[in-house]
């Protein structure tokens, strides 16, 4: 069995996978619990204020997966998911 880190190309900027692992973050953690109201169009179809989204959720956890991925290296791998998992725990209780 392969390593996740074999045959990986290295990626010469770490700051524009940290930015989309950051707001994947901040998607997951608006998407746990929606903290605006929306106009009734939008309520109708299950989107309200305080629900969770499911769909939010699977985007950005998808997201962080093809970033996890896509790293070269263990260490890379484990910033992406400090930042993922520091946006979202910020933006759920900040």
């Amino acid at each position: 069995m392969q390593s996740l880190f074999v045959g990986k190309p290295p990626r010469s900027r770490i700051w524009p996978t940290l930015l989309m692992a950051v707001l994947a973050g901040c998607l997951q953690a608006a998407s746990l619990a929606w903290p605006w109201a929306l106009p009734e169009t939008f309520q109708r179809v299950g989107l309200e204020q305080g629900q969770a989204w499911w769909w939010g959720q699977t985007l950005a956890l998808s997201v962080l997966l093809l970033l996890l991925q896509g790293s070269d290296s263990l260490r890379r791998a484990a910033w992406l998911g400090w930042s993922f998992a520091t946006a979202w725990l910020a933006g759920t209780f900040g």
